[in-house]
C-alpha cells in the first residue's frame, strides 16, 4: 500500500475490530457467505449479487499492474483512474472482472465500480458511502453466525491480498 494514502476511518475500524477479512481463507469464504447481502449490491449495481472485500492491507492499482496483467488490458479503463491513487478493495465476486476501489483524485476518497458496457467500460460512482459501506458490513457481522475473517491485524506471509480480478484472457 502506498504510505500516503490513508484508509478511511470507517474502514480502519473495521480493520481494528476485526470485521474485515484478513487472509485469503476469510476473503474466499465470501463466495460462499457474502458479508453483504444481496439487495444492498443491487443497490449500485443492478446486474450483480456479491461483493468480495479483498484483505487488508490494500495494494494500489498501480502496485497490481506489476503481476496483473488484467490491469494492462483496455477494458480495465485506466485511462479514467490514477493508478497510483486508487486502493483495490474488493469486487463484484468470480468470473465479474469487476474491481471496486477506493479513489483518492479528490481530498475525500469514494468509492468506484468498474462498470462493464457493450462497447467500453467505465468506472463509476457506487453510490454508497464509505460509511454506508461499513455500516452494511457492520451490521452483518454482528449478526449470529457470521463467517470468521481471520482475526484482527494477524497474517501470515502468504495471505496476501488478491492483485484485482483474474486475468482478462
Amino acid at each position: 500500500m502506498t504510505p500516503s494514502l490513508q484508509i478511511p476511518a470507517e474502514l480502519r475500524q473495521l480493520v481494528n475490530d476485526g470485521l474485515w477479512p484478513m487472509n485469503n481463507e476469510s476473503c474466499q469464504l465470501q463466495n460462499l457467505r457474502p458479508i453483504i447481502p444481496r439487495e444492498i449490491v443491487r443497490t449500485f449495481a443492478s446486474d450483480e449479487e456479491t461483493i468480495v472485500l479483498y484483505p487488508y492491507p490494500f495494494s494500489t492499482v498501480q502496485e497490481a499492474r506489476r503481476t496483473n496483467k488484467y490491469w494492462e488490458d483496455e477494458r480495465s479503463a485506466l485511462g479514467e483512474i490514477d493508478p497510483e491513487l486508487s486502493l483495490i478493495i474488493g469486487d463484484l465476486g468470480i468470473g465479474s472482472d469487476t474491481a471496486i476501489i477506493l479513489d483518492y483524485r479528490k481530498e475525500k476518497p469514494r468509492l468506484l465500480r468498474l462498470q462493464w458496457g457493450a462497447e467500453e467500460n467505465h468506472w463509476v460512482d457506487c453510490g454508497l458511502s464509505i460509511a454506508e459501506l461499513a455500516d452494511h458490513i457492520r451490521k452483518q457481522k454482528a449478526e449470529p453466525g457470521a463467517p470468521p475473517n481471520g482475526g484482527p491485524a494477524t497474517r501470515s506471509a502468504s495471505s496476501g491480498p488478491p492483485e484485482g480480478p483474474p486475468s482478462v484472457s
